[in-house]
């Protein structure tokens, strides 16, 4: 999803249940989109959409869901089409966006799917690599982005075999992850490798547990 997509989901919540909101403040409303944002990125908009009213529909409570019962919520398993992709088809991509990166990095990365995304980590990657001399871009840069990217979708493969409150535990704990560092002083999101850390952490645990049954 995109930042404008999380937005529009959070809006459509806080109007939804206005009350819950009285108390909220511009600050804690950014910090909400930031990590919803964060959580988020991983899924298409049309299907956290179908969960949110899904939720809307079933909900008695006159409560405003958390990010994990929305996740909750999808209807099927998603088919997320960078998962489906090979390492130069991502690539690909990902080339395509460096050419127009001098000064459209952040649309360009928007527009990529959300592993490559990942696998790319941010808009001031493609900016810094749009600047390199393409010879290094498509060699050094090239093999780094390709083994990583493969790593993540061999993760978002191995993360849909996980029982469905195993993957709502992933998503809590990353979002308390992001939460906790949102909460320091310099107001700085969590780093990728901490919640990657934290994820494989997690990861490992649930395997252990699941191979003990």
């Amino acid at each position: 999803m995109k930042r404008q997509e999380t937005i529009k989901i959070l809006t459509v919540i806080k109007l939804t249940f206005p009350n819950a909101f009285t108390k909220t403040t511009p600050e804690d409303f950014r910090l909400m989109i930031d990590t919803w944002d964060e959580i988020l990125g991983d899924y298409e908009y049309p299907e956290v959409n179908a969960g949110l009213v899904s939720f809307i529909k079933t909900d008695t409570s006159g409560f405003p869901p958390a990010v994990g019962q929305i996740i909750a919520m999808i209807p099927s398993i998603r088919n997320d089409a960078s998962v489906t992709m090979n390492a130069l088809e991502a690539w690909a991509l990902v080339s395509k966006a460096i050419r127009n990166s001098n000064y459209h990095a952040d649309e360009e990365f928007d527009n990529l799917p959300p592993l490559v995304r990942k696998a790319v980590g941010n808009p001031a990657t493609l900016r810094e690599w749009a600047a390199m001399d393409s010879r290094t871009v498509h060699s050094v840069e090239q093999s780094n982005f390709m083994r990583t990217y493969e790593m993540l979708v061999k993760r978002a493969k191995d993360d849909v075999k996980l029982p469905p409150q195993f993957r709502m535990s992933l998503e809590q704990k990353k979002a308390e992850a992001i939460e906790d560092k949102q909460a320091q002083v310099n107001g700085d999101r969590a780093s990728a490798e901490h919640i990657d850390k934290l994820m494989n952490e997690l990861r490992e645990g649930f395997k252990n547990e699941t191979d003990s049954l």
